[in-house]
């Protein structure tokens, strides 16, 4: 996010971060409570951040691509 906040892409930035929360965090939120209950929720925001971090690598990378064709 900071990347292309840095580049003054907000709305991607701003993507990037709304999609963090409504995309993983909250749904996971509930699924990982379901299954492992206080253990699980510890656990939504490292999972959210690694998933998050995957997502951020293919928008990064095809941002890279563009400017380099």
């Amino acid at each position: 996010m900071n990347f292309f906040q840095a580049v003054g892409m907000g709305g991607r930035a701003l993507a990037l971060g709304s999609a963090r929360w409504v995309i993983f965090n909250i749904p996971l939120l509930f699924v990982l409570n379901y299954f492992f209950g206080m253990y699980g929720i510890v656990w939504t925001q490292v999972l959210a951040d690694v998933l998050m971090t995957l997502v951020s690598i293919i928008v990064y990378e095809r941002f890279i691509a563009q400017y380099k064709s």
